[in-house]
């Protein structure tokens, strides 16, 4: 089965996207080796993948599950590099009471933790060759994928290759925004108009997969034929990326039942 399960994400999600986008995007750190990006580059990058992962609490939301993303509880300003996973989910609200306020929170093992691959389908391919062809985007730090896994779960996402970043935008105007839309909701909504961020509106839910399941996977590649890691063009710069076949995750159920 290769097809997505397309998700529409609200204007007022998409505007939350941008306000968290824009409380990030000139103090967090990049991961190491991250090739250069412009300041609007850097910013719709953040756009594109928070609005994912409102796409991805509004699709646990709409199947009963509970759910948190990291920047709701971070406690850093938006300073250190994010622990690896971008949203929370449990069965009970009860379950997220004993979250603690310190800049990483202290996980109970009720909660599941969920990390969110946002990517524009590359030209000149379909979904369902990205689900038959391409990867979870996993960048290779360690000498082992197990060792830069950091969630219970890999979600692939993907939007339209269209949704390329506005390219009349004012540095001024862009600047003088992204600092009002940190805290308020009236320059958020315009820094969104600005940023044209209803090109996010539509996303393309594909594949989800465990951390067990996929080092399992990783695992068997030299009996399947695989390379262990592969190389990948990130920008202006060439990254290497552990194989983690999409073909390989379970796709995405209708809102009347949640894939497990």
């Amino acid at each position: 089965m290769n097809s997505c399960l397309e998700w529409n994400v609200p204007e007022s999600a998409l505007v939350m996207a941008v306000q968290w986008a824009s409380r990030r995007v000139q103090t967090s750190v990049d991961r190491k080796n991250m090739p250069y990006r412009s300041l609007l580059q850097k910013l719709d990058d953040k756009i594109m993948g928070d609005a994912a992962t409102q796409a991805f609490m509004g699709y646990l939301t709409a199947t009963e599950r509970f759910a948190v993303c990291y920047e709701q509880i971070r406690n850093d300003h938006s300073k250190n590099i994010d622990p690896g996973w971008d949203v929370l989910s449990g069965a009970t609200e009860e379950q997220f009471t004993s979250l603690s306020s310190n800049c990483v929170p202290v996980l109970s093992p009720e909660l599941v933790t969920f990390s969110i691959k946002s990517s524009r389908v590359p030209r000149g391919y379909t979904l369902v060759e990205c689900m038959e062809r391409l990867d979870f985007k996993i960048l290779k730090y360690g000498t082992d994928i197990a060792v830069d896994l950091k969630a219970d779960f890999e979600v692939q996402i993907y939007f339209d290759n269209e949704t390329q970043p506005p390219k009349d935008i004012s540095s001024v105007d862009l600047d003088r925004l992204i600092v009002l839309a940190r805290h308020d909701l009236k320059a958020s909504k315009e820094l969104a108009q600005l940023m044209q961020a209803s090109r996010f509106a539509k996303a393309y839910l594909c594949r989800y997969i465990s951390r067990s399941a996929l080092t399992h996977r990783w695992q068997l590649c030299s009996e399947e034929g695989l390379p262990p890691v592969q190389k990948m063009r990130i920008g202006s710069a060439t990254k290497e990326i552990w194989t983690a076949r999409l073909a390989w995750g379970k796709p995405f159920k209708g809102v009347n039942g949640c894939a497990t």
